[in-house]
C-alpha cells in the first residue's frame, strides 16, 4: 500500500474512514453482543462488562489517530464520517483543502 500511497501528491484522494455510532456507543454494561465482520463475515459473540464501553472507545479514538497519522504522512488527510454519507461531505472537504 506504501508504494501506492507515495502517488498521492500528484492526486487528490479522500481516503475515507466510515464507522457507525451504534457500533460503540450505547452498549449495556452487561450483557452478550453478537458482532460480524463485515470484511471476513466472520461472526463473534463478545461480553459486556463494566467498563467494556469505555475501551471500545479508547480503541475507536487510538485507531482514528492512527488513520490520521498514517495518511498524513503521505499528505492526505482523511476524511471520518460517522453514520451517514452525504456528498456535501466532500465538497466541504475540498472547500477546506482549496485556499479561497
Amino acid at each position: 500500500m506504501k508504494p501506492l500511497l507515495a502517488l498521492l501528491p500528484q492526486h487528490d484522494v479522500v481516503p475515507l474512514a466510515l464507522s457507525r455510532s451504534a457500533d460503540y456507543e450505547g452498549l449495556p454494561d452487561w450483557g452478550l453482543w453478537h458482532v460480524q465482520d463485515r470484511e471476513t463475515q466472520q461472526q463473534k459473540t463478545l461480553l459486556l462488562y463494566p467498563g467494556f464501553n469505555k475501551k471500545l472507545r479508547n480503541a475507536m479514538q487510538v485507531r482514528r489517530e492512527h488513520v490520521r497519522r498514517f495518511f498524513s504522512g503521505f499528505g492526505a488527510e482523511a476524511l471520518f464520517l460517522q453514520n451517514r454519507f452525504k456528498p456535501e461531505y466532500i465538497t466541504e472537504y475540498f472547500l477546506q483543502r482549496q485556499p479561497l
